[in-house]
Parts: structure tokens; sequence; C-alpha cells
């Protein structure tokens, strides 16, 4: 038997993520432990919380409730606080999540993997599916922390399938019903909800376990708007919104696989799943695909990062020397980093960055552009015992072929005969 550690941002996220799986793990015997990051704090407050008694301690019971009924064997806290949505005042607490020094976060986190001796860690895709700060946050807590760990445990990213997600809202809207929601539309950090279905690599059917999913649920009944949207659901609806329930794993082969992650062995490095260093073709260059940039991408990455005037307010950004809004620099490597990642950096058996070098940006970024990625590996060098120094030399373009930004990376791979 296994020991799988979910970790969410707050308490409520498991009910709509992740209960059937930890119900379907704790039903098969393996040990189930769930991990919240923040109480919650921001949340709904209910009308009926007793004199003295603090959000945080409703949702934390509500926790351990929901737990009950997954068979959840562990409720764990990092301790931090709630950060809200993005752009939210709440974002700048020092005491939030978002706040959090990365290091310490998966210290924390790493501490309890290793407490439990944790073969299986499951976090949040890249965006956390929608972009709530929190969620953002837990992705890269998630990786950190399985590095720190004493014992590096597999790792799954939680996710939403984007294209399942279309084709509801367009049968829906197909049969007559008012369907506000479009999940190609901007979320909370400006892009489209959750992954493409070509990204992901498990469907879990958890269609038996509705039942649990509902109870779940409903053991976060603090969260009426959330909560009580899921329970008016028709039993049709609720059915195919929650009856899968899916992931991203590393490493493993592209396509989307309809079975039980745990039936699978994990990712074995020296299998070559991940390659090498000496695998990477030198001076070759790989193309990495496109993003098309929204204004409100634009404004919701820079509101958080960046909240210079000519990235946030259109209006003032047309007085400025660029004529009007443009991408914030740190956006657009962050677009690079995001498309070069999924496509070239994956495959290989990464340890870290060690540096960016030669960072230039070439032209604005606007509203409209679509942007192409490309990578070029110039050296692979030995550094040491079982790892290889790697430069890497990345390009983006916009639509008309011309180069918005130019970066080399010095990063560490792990080669062949490592330690």
């Amino acid at each position: 038997m296994s020991t799988i550690v979910f970790f969410h941002a707050h308490p409520d996220d498991e009910s709509s993520q992740t209960a059937g799986s930890m119900s379907r793990a704790s039903d098969e015997g393996h040990r189930v432990v769930v991990v919240y990051a923040t109480g919650g704090e921001h949340g709904e407050v209910p009308d009926d919380l007793a004199p003295g008694e603090s959000l945080a301690a409703r949702r934390r019971a509500e926790a351990e409730a929901s737990a009950r009924v997954t068979g959840t064997a562990r409720v764990a806290w990092l301790g931090y606080h709630d950060s809200g949505m993005t752009g939210w005042e709440q974002n700048s607490d020092p005491e939030s999540f978002h706040q959090a020094p990365l290091e310490d976060a998966a210290a924390r986190l790493a501490a309890i993997l290793d407490e439990e001796d944790a073969d299986v860690l499951v976090g949040y895709d890249w965006h956390g599916s929608y972009g709530h700060p929190d969620h953002v946050k837990v992705h890269a807590v998630t990786y950190a922390a399985a590095e720190r760990a004493a014992r590096t445990p597999r790792v799954l990213e939680e996710t939403m399938n984007r294209d399942a997600m279309r084709a509801q809202a367009d049968a829906a809207r197909a049969a007559g019903l008012d369907m506000n929601f479009d999940p190609d539309g901007p979320m909370d950090d400006g892009n489209p909800m959750g992954m493409p279905e070509a990204e992901l690599h498990w469907a879990v059917d958890v269609s038996d376990y509705l039942d649990r999913i509902r109870a779940a649920m409903r053991s976060h009944r603090s969260q009426v708007s959330d909560i009580g949207m899921f329970m008016a659901m028709p039993p049709d609806v609720f059915a195919k919104s929650f009856g899968t329930e899916y992931f991203l794993e590393r490493g493993r082969p592209d396509g989307m696989v309809h079975g039980w992650f745990l039936d699978a062995s994990p990712i074995d490095r020296s299998a070559g799943r991940l390659l090498p260093a000496e695998d990477i073709p030198v001076m070759q260059e790989f193309d990495c695909g496109t993003l098309d940039v929204t204004e409100e991408a634009i404004i919701a990455y820079a509101s958080a990062w960046d909240p210079q005037y000519f990235h946030v307010d259109p209006q003032l950004a047309a007085t400025s020397d660029f004529g009007g809004l443009i991408a914030s620099g740190l956006h657009t490597l962050s677009i690079y980093q995001k498309l070069a990642v999924e496509a070239v950096y994956n495959k290989y058996d990464v340890i870290a960055g060690r540096a960016l070098r030669e960072v230039r940006f070439l032209r604005p970024v606007r509203a409209g552009d679509g942007l192409s990625c490309s990578v070029t590996m110039l050296s692979v060098v030995p550094d040491g015992p079982g790892r290889c120094a790697v430069v890497i030399q990345g390009r983006l373009r916009n639509q008309l072929g011309k180069p918005v930004l130019e970066v080399e990376v010095d990063c560490l791979i792990r080669s062949r005969d490592r330690a």
C-alpha cells in the first residue's frame, strides 16, 4: 500500500478537485493525507458563526468533516493565510501563502512528506487551473518540496480538462440553458481554465464515488455560493462535472490514459523517460509552440507583479512612449518559460536553473500579439558527478516574425551516470 499526500490551497478545494480519488485510494487501503496551505480566511463568512468563532476555525472543522467522508487519515496545515484573488489587497499580507518564501513553504511541506514517508504527492497544474494566487503557489511549492524530501515522491498535478468543459458548456447552451461560462475565456490570471486534453496524462473515473464527493462538498457548508451551486446541479450535470478527475504527470508518454494512476508504476528516471543531458542535441533549434496575448492577461499579470501604468491602465498607457498598453517584460519572460518548459525542458532530467544571461526585450508585446517560442541548446558540459551544465538560447517572436525576446539560460541537467 502507498501513502498519498494531496496538497490543496484552501479547505473545500479537495471536495471539488480530488475527493473522488481520495475516497478511492482510502477504500483500497492506501493512506491518504491532505495538506492545506491556508485556512481559507477570505472565503465566505456564514451567518451562524458563534461568538468568538473565526471563519478559519469553522473551516478547519469542515475540513475534518470532509476527511471523515473521504477516509483521509490525516489533515495537516502549513499555517499560511489565504491570499485572496489576484489583485486583492490580501495579496500583500506578509503572512499570506502568496508572500511566503518558496524555501520556507517547501520546507514545511517537505517535513510532512518525510513524516509520512510519502510515495505520491498531488499538487496543481502550473496555474492552479484558474490562476488564484494560492493555487499557482501550490504548484511551485509542490515541486520544491518533492525535491527537498528525504525520499522523492512521485508527483502528479491535478487539473481540469478544458476541452471537456467546453463540450459541456456547448451542450448546455444547445439545450437552451443560460450558460454564462467560457472555459476558454480569461480566468483569475488571464489564462483559460485548466489544460487542453492533449496535454493531460490521467483521466480517473470516480463516478462510483459521486455520493462521497457530494458529501465532502456538503461538509464545507459555510461556503454557500460555490457549494450551493454544486449542490443545485441536476444529477446528470453533477456526474459529468465531477465524475472524472484529471491529472498531469511529468515524464509520462504523451496522451491521456483512462485509468487509475495508482495502478501504474512510478516513472523510472533511469529507464530514460526523462532524458539525460548526454541526449541533448547541441545547436538544434526546437519549436516550442505559440501563445496569444490578451489585454486581460497583460493587466492581470502586471496588477500582481509589475503595476506600472503602461501595463495596467489602457487609457494612461495611450499617453506613454509606447502609445498603448504593453506587457510587462517579466510577463514576456514568463510566456517564454511556460512554452519552453512544456515543449522541451520537461523532456529532460532538469535539476535547477542557475542564471539568466543576456535577457533582451527587443520589441513591446501588445494585446493581440501571437508569440512563438524556440530554443536552441548551445552547450552541454560536465559539471560534477551526475550532472551537466547546459546553456540554452531562447527566443520569442511575434506574429510578424519579429523578435521580441532573446535570453540565455544556464541550468543543470542530470547526466546518464547520475550519482
